[in-house]
C-alpha cells in the first residue's frame, strides 16, 4: 500500500537515474538528495478585517456566562477568504523541522486600517495551506492603500 510519504520521498535519482529513497543523498553516485522548493502564492479579494480590534461580547444561552467571538465582519471575511483559496495552494505546508516564511502585503481601502495579520495566518491554517500557524517563523507584512480593489497577496515558503 503506497502511502502519501511513500509517493512524494521515492524515485529516480537526477543525476544517474538509480531509483532509491530521494530523501537520503545517493548512495550510487553520492548525488545530494533534490531540495524541493515548497511555497505558494495567491491573492485573497475583499478588504482584511483586524482581528484584535473586532472582537464582540457575547453570552452563552445556557449559562449565560460571557465569552468574546470573531466580529461579523471577520466572520464575513473567513467565509470569503475560504472560497477564495485555490486548490493547489493547500498543501499542510511547514513542520518542527521545517519553518516557514509568510510574505502577505494588505492592500486597505484606506490608510485607517491597523496592520494585522493574525487573522489571515488563522485562516491559512484553517484553510490547510499550512499545517499549524506556529511553524511561521518568519513574517514579512507591508500594508498598502488601494481603495478600488482591497486585497491581501499572500506567499508562504519554507526556510
Amino acid at each position: 500500500m503506497a502511502t502519501k510519504e511513500t509517493r512524494e520521498v521515492y524515485g529516480p535519482c537526477p543525476r544517474c537515474e538509480t531509483w532509491g529513497d530521494l530523501a537520503r543523498d545517493c548512495l550510487r553516485c553520492f548525488q545530494p538528495k533534490p531540495q524541493l522548493i515548497q511555497s505558494v502564492s495567491f491573492t485573497v479579494l475583499g478588504a482584511l478585517v483586524s482581528l484584535k480590534n473586532s472582537r464582540r461580547i457575547l453570552r452563552q444561552p445556557r449559562t449565560g456566562k460571557p465569552f468574546s467571538a470573531k466580529s461579523e465582519a471577520a466572520a464575513r471575511y473567513r467565509e470569503d477568504f475560504l472560497l477564495q483559496v485555490p486548490p493547489e495552494a493547500k498543501r499542510g505546508l511547514g513542520s518542527q523541522t521545517e519553518p516557514l516564511r509568510a510574505t502577505i502585503t494588505v492592500w486597505y481601502p484606506s490608510w485607517r486600517n491597523d496592520l494585522d495579520v493574525g487573522l489571515v495566518l488563522d485562516l491559512l491554517q484553517e484553510s490547510g495551506v499550512i499545517a499549524n500557524d506556529r511553524w511561521v517563523r518568519e513574517q514579512h507584512v507591508w500594508a498598502e492603500v488601494d481603495a478600488a480593489n482591497p486585497r491581501a497577496d499572500i506567499t508562504v515558503e519554507a526556510i
